[in-house]
């Protein structure tokens, strides 16, 4: 009898051991792409909502847009690492771009704009 409950322990022990091996581990997830976030908001200092911010590789010709939320934020996730030309156009606003963004591996960089009023042209 301590035999046969010594077998099951160790077997039990075994495989806890195994089933520790094969999960895997949320923390050591990697990263894959990397993100763009900032603001839009006019020279008064009002965030910009619905403006249209586009990222576009250099190199590649990878793009991707996103639309401003009432508070003029925007992220745009999921950019394999690259230089990117970030632009942004809102109604009633002079088109900006921002050339020459590198991302690197797991980064999320920060870019604002400042647009002015297209009267002012």
């Amino acid at each position: 009898m301590i035999n046969k409950s010594r077998f099951i322990g160790s077997v039990l022990t075994v495989f806890a051991a195994v089933l520790m091996l094969a999960v895997p581990v949320a923390g050591n997830a990697q990263e894959t792409s990397s993100a763009v976030r900032g603001v839009v908001t006019n020279e008064s200092g009002s965030p910009l909502a619905n403006s249209t911010v586009t990222v576009l590789s250099d190199n590649s010709g990878f793009s991707r847009s996103a639309t401003t939320s009432s508070s003029g934020e925007f992220t745009i996730r999921g950019l394999p690492i690259d230089r990117y030309t970030i632009s942004v156009a809102s109604s009633g606003y002079a088109s900006q771009e921002s050339p020459g963004l590198r991302v690197n591996l797991g980064q999320t960089a920060n870019v604002n704009f400042v647009l002015t009023s297209s009267d002012y042209l």
